[in-house]
């Protein structure tokens, strides 16, 4: 527990810091080195389970996903990107690439070498490029960070309101076989507490709340966030499971590796972003 704690407040220093000398681009920036680390750990994961995959190839294709939003906000493109350069374009490329590349595979390692490449590409970098999307939504970059901040603290935090209300009064399981310590009074004690931090961050945080959102939508928005953050991280689980790996890496003391730090934004970020954008 004190090594996680640590670790918990080292990540959070330095990302304040990051985020204080360079703004929303360094903000883009720690999003970048997480989505890869993440797509790594989840290839290797799939590896641990028997599941071939095309890793190098995987993580080409998740940085321009990744990146794609931000660069085409760099240029004349913004307004009228063409399909090939944004992040679906770069996820068509690269799934067409996973097929013709696992095709050199022996016959056994060819479909999930295409299958596992491919959900890699999906489900890591193309989802939570939706964080760049919202970072990039409002006209004032400093206001687009604080909504990719916004959507970190209720999801993430989801997590810390149900440990503690689980530990207190946790009585029935809710995915024992995936992850024992999960109770359904924790669940709903960690939705309380991310609707409270998405009203009050909302509620106090001045210039920096884009105009549009009010701090009943950040409680309310909050909601659906939190709830679907719970599968999210249940997903993680079962992939570890699948390789029986406790952790998706060691990197991190106490918490593990970069998967364990966005397995509960996967879900969350595309919702998040379509949320927002509907209001702003």
């Amino acid at each position: 527990m004190l090594k996680r704690t640590f670790s918990t407040l080292l990540l959070w220093a330095i990302v304040v810091s990051v985020l204080y000398f360079l703004g929303a681009t360094g903000g883009i920036l720690l999003l970048t080195v997480l989505a890869l680390a993440t797509q790594w750990e989840f290839y290797q994961l799939l590896q641990k389970a028997g599941q071939k995959n095309l890793p190098f190839l995987g993580l080409a294709g998740g940085l321009g996903i990744f990146l794609a939003p931000f660069i085409a906000s760099q240029t004349d493109l913004s307004d009228n990107l063409p399909f090939e350069l944004s992040a679906s374009g770069f996820l068509v490329l690269f799934v067409t690439l996973s097929a013709l590349f696992a095709l050199r595979e022996k016959a056994k390692d060819r479909l999930p070498a295409f299958l596992g490449t491919s959900l890699g590409l999906l489900y890591v970098p193309f989802l939570l490029q939706f964080l760049v999307e919202l970072v990039l939504l409002p006209a004032d970059p400093a206001q687009g960070l604080f909504l990719a901040v916004w959507v970190i603290v209720v999801v993430k935090f989801t997590d810390v309101g149900a440990y503690l209300t689980g530990s207190l009064c946790g009585r029935h399981k809710m995915a024992p076989s995936l992850s024992p310590g999960k109770t359904w009074e924790g669940a709903v004690g960690g939705v309380a507490l991310s609707a409270l931090l998405g009203f009050l961050l909302v509620q106090f945080g001045g210039d920096l709340v884009p105009a549009g959102l009010v701090p009943w939508q950040g409680a309310l928005f909050a909601l659906p966030l939190a709830i679907l953050s719970i599968p999210s991280d249940l997903l993680e689980s079962l992939f570890k499971r699948a390789a029986n790996a406790k952790d998706s890496g060691t990197f991190i003391p106490g918490i593990g590796g970069a998967y364990d730090l966005t397995d509960s934004l996967l879900l969350t970020a595309p919702l998040a972003f379509f949320l927002l954008q509907a209001v702003l």
